[in-house]
């Protein structure tokens, strides 16, 4: 298969703030008391090119996405040992588990499809092809919070793939913008963000309709998205050093905060106190300590 258009900067980058030279490092979470720079506690040996990672609930498990090679590898994060590879697609790009950790959805971005793998043995027990053009490019996964759908953003298509989780079918796609390279979705699952890399947008899906309601410009080159706890706020980073807040009720920028660099992908804390954010640039992981986008205004 021939590939074309291949701009794989966001989330190969992402990866690679966390996933050096096939190893995967592992770092103690600062707790309150500790300091914020995180202390390297071990290696662990995985496949080639790992490209995306997904950690189980519980913590116990690491999954690794291994681009070069087509696999996936579990690592026990209490003893740093490697499972057997699990073939996937080609060019494993993302990975997402269901809420209680029983699939994990492996988007192959050269195969144009999805694996699911049982990860109780380890095994794909299915593979959804997604889309419907020549090249599609799955290329971000996310399932939603009742673990009843996985969203896959295909990258060359622009659409969005829903799959049914139960059967494992693609049961339809929503076209977004041009490039679509990151979703996250809210925690009650009402809405799905769609960042549109070429068009500089955010498209907003209202899931129990499975259409976009809103397309919000945020500026710059975005590559990632994050929604706050509460879903007031969908945060964005843009390849100008900034990051664009959105305010969920009204689909509006109301903020766009400078944090330098390369901001190439983001999270927030569970607390919804702090926002952390990998610079692609001087290869660190920046942490904002804001609780309202008022804040951010600063």
């Amino acid at each position: 298969m021939a590939h074309t258009r291949i701009r794989t900067r966001s989330a190969g980058l992402a990866a690679a703030a966390l996933v050096l030279g096939g190893f995967v490092a592992a770092a103690s979470a600062p707790g309150p008391a500790m300091a914020a720079t995180p202390e390297l506690v071990d290696t662990f040996s995985v496949g080639d090119f790992p490209f995306a990672l997904a950690v189980s609930p519980g913590g116990g498990t690491l999954y690794v996405a291994n681009a070069g090679d087509g696999t996936v590898m579990a690592v026990d994060t209490a003893t740093g040992t490697a499972g057997p590879p699990i073939a996937v697609g080609d060019f494993p790009a993302s990975l997402a588990l269901t809420p209680d950790g029983s699939l994990l959805y492996v988007a192959n971005m050269w195969s144009d499809d999805v694996s699911v793998v049982d990860t109780a043995a380890n095994t794909v027990t299915a593979t959804v092809p997604v889309g419907s053009s020549a090249f599609v490019f799955p290329y971000a996964v996310v399932v939603s919070p009742d673990g009843s759908v996985a969203y896959v953003a295909n990258y060359d298509e622009g659409t969005v793939s829903l799959i049914d989780t139960a059967s494992n079918t693609e049961t339809a796609t929503i076209t977004v913008g041009n490039i679509p390279i990151s979703v996250a979705i809210s925690a009650d699952g009402a809405r799905l963000y769609v960042v549109n890399l070429d068009d500089a947008t955010v498209s907003v899906i209202d899931t129990a309709s499975a259409a976009v309601t809103a397309t919000v410009a945020v500026g710059g080159t975005p590559n990632a998205v994050a929604v706050s706890p509460d879903g007031a706020t969908v945060y964005v980073t843009n390849d100008d050093g900034t990051i664009a807040v959105i305010d969920a009720a009204s689909n509006t920028v109301t903020a766009t905060a400078p944090v330098g660099g390369l901001p190439i992908a983001i999270t927030v804390a569970p607390d919804g106190a702090s926002l952390f954010v990998v610079d692609g640039v001087v290869h660190r992981v920046a942490r904002a300590r804001q609780r309202t986008e008022n804040a951010l205004r600063g």
